[in-house]
Protein backbone atom coordinates (compact mmCIF):
# COMPACT_ATOMS: atom_id res chain seq x y z
CA UNK A 1 0.00 0.00 0.00
CA UNK A 2 1.42 3.23 -0.41
CA UNK A 3 0.19 6.72 0.10
CA UNK A 4 1.90 10.82 -0.07
CA UNK A 5 1.07 14.08 -1.71
CA UNK A 6 3.91 14.67 -4.18
CA UNK A 7 5.31 11.47 -5.74
CA UNK A 8 3.65 8.24 -7.97
CA UNK A 9 5.50 5.10 -7.35
CA UNK A 10 5.80 2.32 -9.72
CA UNK A 11 7.53 -0.71 -10.80
CA UNK A 12 8.04 -1.66 -7.34
CA UNK A 13 10.42 -4.70 -6.17
CA UNK A 14 12.08 -6.30 -3.37
CA UNK A 15 14.93 -8.90 -4.32
CA UNK A 16 12.88 -9.64 -7.64
CA UNK A 17 10.55 -11.42 -5.19
CA UNK A 18 7.38 -12.55 -6.97
CA UNK A 19 5.35 -13.91 -4.07
CA UNK A 20 3.70 -12.03 -1.16
CA UNK A 21 5.05 -11.58 1.24
CA UNK A 22 8.76 -11.93 0.01
CA UNK A 23 10.89 -14.25 1.72
CA UNK A 24 14.01 -12.32 2.69
CA UNK A 25 17.36 -14.08 3.73
CA UNK A 26 19.60 -13.93 7.19
CA UNK A 27 22.45 -12.45 6.34
CA UNK A 28 22.29 -11.07 2.77
CA UNK A 29 21.22 -7.74 1.31
CA UNK A 30 17.69 -6.70 0.72
CA UNK A 31 17.24 -4.23 -2.34
CA UNK A 32 14.67 -2.21 -2.74
CA UNK A 33 14.13 -0.40 -5.85
CA UNK A 34 10.95 1.65 -7.43
CA UNK A 35 9.86 4.28 -9.83
CA UNK A 36 9.02 7.93 -8.33
CA UNK A 37 7.18 10.45 -10.72
CA UNK A 38 7.17 13.88 -8.88
CA UNK A 39 3.37 15.54 -9.00
CA UNK A 40 5.06 18.55 -7.87
CA UNK A 41 9.03 19.07 -7.88
CA UNK A 42 10.81 18.17 -5.08
CA UNK A 43 14.58 18.25 -3.93
CA UNK A 44 14.83 21.61 -4.88
CA UNK A 45 16.46 22.43 -1.87
CA UNK A 46 18.73 19.15 -0.98
CA UNK A 47 16.65 18.33 2.11
CA UNK A 48 14.90 15.05 0.53
CA UNK A 49 14.94 11.97 2.62
CA UNK A 50 14.22 8.45 2.27
CA UNK A 51 14.12 6.16 5.39
CA UNK A 52 13.29 2.74 5.78
CA UNK A 53 11.78 1.20 8.80
CA UNK A 54 11.10 -2.48 10.06
CA UNK A 55 8.79 -3.93 12.97
CA UNK A 56 7.72 -7.37 13.74
CA UNK A 57 5.57 -7.08 16.83
CA UNK A 58 7.45 -5.38 19.45
CA UNK A 59 10.84 -5.63 18.17
CA UNK A 60 11.93 -2.67 15.34
CA UNK A 61 14.97 -1.34 13.14
CA UNK A 62 15.49 1.99 11.21
CA UNK A 63 18.05 2.48 8.62
CA UNK A 64 18.87 6.50 9.38
CA UNK A 65 17.17 9.08 7.00
CA UNK A 66 19.37 9.30 3.94
CA UNK A 67 19.68 12.45 1.56
CA UNK A 68 17.81 11.20 -1.98
CA UNK A 69 19.17 13.78 -3.57
CA UNK A 70 22.82 11.57 -2.97
CA UNK A 71 20.95 8.95 -4.42
CA UNK A 72 19.27 9.96 -7.94
CA UNK A 73 19.83 13.27 -9.48
CA UNK A 74 17.91 16.48 -7.82
CA UNK A 75 15.53 18.68 -8.07
CA UNK A 76 13.38 16.49 -9.72
CA UNK A 77 10.77 18.93 -12.22
CA UNK A 78 7.02 18.26 -11.52
CA UNK A 79 6.25 15.22 -14.20
CA UNK A 80 9.50 13.85 -14.76
CA UNK A 81 10.27 10.09 -13.36
CA UNK A 82 13.52 8.94 -11.63
CA UNK A 83 14.30 4.98 -10.67
CA UNK A 84 15.61 4.66 -6.89
CA UNK A 85 17.22 1.46 -5.18
CA UNK A 86 18.41 1.21 -1.65
CA UNK A 87 20.03 -1.93 -0.01
CA UNK A 88 21.04 -3.03 3.25
CA UNK A 89 21.97 -5.95 5.01
CA UNK A 90 19.69 -8.11 6.83
CA UNK A 91 20.86 -9.18 10.20
CA UNK A 92 22.18 -13.37 10.12
CA UNK A 93 20.50 -12.73 13.99
CA UNK A 94 17.15 -11.66 12.45
CA UNK A 95 14.16 -12.96 14.26
CA UNK A 96 12.50 -14.66 12.17
CA UNK A 97 8.62 -13.96 11.09
CA UNK A 98 6.54 -11.56 9.36
CA UNK A 99 7.85 -7.68 9.18
CA UNK A 100 6.21 -4.76 8.20
CA UNK A 101 8.50 -2.34 6.12
CA UNK A 102 7.27 1.57 5.80
CA UNK A 103 9.60 3.36 3.34
CA UNK A 104 9.15 7.22 3.57
CA UNK A 105 10.32 9.95 1.70
CA UNK A 106 10.04 13.55 2.67
CA UNK A 107 10.38 17.08 1.14
CA UNK A 108 11.44 20.19 2.94
CA UNK A 109 10.17 18.48 6.58
CA UNK A 110 6.52 16.79 4.52
CA UNK A 111 6.08 13.80 3.93
CA UNK A 112 5.77 12.78 0.21
CA UNK A 113 5.53 9.44 -0.13
CA UNK A 114 4.82 6.28 1.91
CA UNK A 115 4.41 2.41 0.95
CA UNK A 116 4.31 -0.12 3.44
CA UNK A 117 5.02 -3.96 2.56
CA UNK A 118 5.38 -6.97 4.59
CA UNK A 119 8.00 -9.47 4.21
CA UNK A 120 8.98 -12.49 6.08
CA UNK A 121 11.87 -13.98 7.65
CA UNK A 122 12.40 -17.93 7.72
CA UNK A 123 14.25 -19.94 10.98
CA UNK A 124 16.98 -20.42 8.33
Amino acid sequence: SGGGTGITLTDFNLNNCAASPCTLRKGRNVTISFTITAVNAIGVNNDTTIAIDAKMGFQSFSLPPTPLCGVIPCPIPAGTSQDVAQSFPLSPFATPGTYQFKITIKDAGSVVMCVQFSAYVPLL
